[in-house]
């Protein structure tokens, strides 16, 4: 999950429909919840950059 050895703590607020999908993928994919969120963050950066590139 992560590529450096940097860390930082966030405290989100989310919404409870937000939670339980997270917590649903975490347990489908045998993760934490931090690890389905850094994943849907990275997708969604990795398919907005290949967007960019495409136009």
């Amino acid at each position: 999950m992560n590529q450096s050895n940097e860390m930082a703590t966030l405290s989100l607020k989310i919404p409870d429909d937000v939670r339980a999908l997270l917590k649903a993928w975490a347990a489908h994919n045998v993760s934490s919840m931090t690890c389905e969120l850094v994943r849907a963050v990275r997708e969604r950066a990795e398919r907005e950059q290949t967007e960019k590139v495409l136009r």
